[in-house]
């Protein structure tokens, strides 16, 4: 998953100069397509507490992934062609913090639901290469 610009900067800070910032209490999981995010049909980004049970720690590596499985609400009608996961600090508006392509398109139908299971979402810092 790509990181905003925004919040690159803040984790910068933190690790070079001492600026705090305050990290995210709560993320929001978003479906996106064509870089917009679904709209209609129930649509709802999912909200999931940061915590080490939502996200384990983790240790010798650069991948944190969901512990909890993440379900959207059931579409009430057909949903667009999401091909990207976005996470985002608040329940609606605003942009993405991180953001990334789904291993393959999906389009909810009236009567489904989304869901990733525990260990689908992985969010990495990409470390540099000798």
């Amino acid at each position: 998953m790509g990181i905003a610009a925004s919040r690159a900067a803040d984790i910068l800070n933190k690790e070079f100069n001492g600026t705090n910032y305050t990290p995210t209490a709560t993320w929001y999981v978003g479906l996106r397509g064509a870089g917009t995010e679904l709209t209609g049909g129930s649509y709802a980004r999912v909200s999931v507490t940061a915590n080490s049970t939502n996200f384990p720690v983790i240790s010798g590596t650069n991948i944190i992934v969901n512990g909890t499985a993440i379900t959207f609400p059931q579409a009430t009608a057909d949903w667009s062609q999401a091909d990207e996961v976005a996470l985002y600090t608040a329940s609606s508006g605003g942009s993405p913090i991180y953001t990334g392509a789904l291993d393959s398109p999906v389009t909810v139908k009236t009567g489904q639901t989304r869901s990733f299971a525990a260990g689908d979402l992985k969010i990495k810092a990409t470390p540099l290469t000798a």
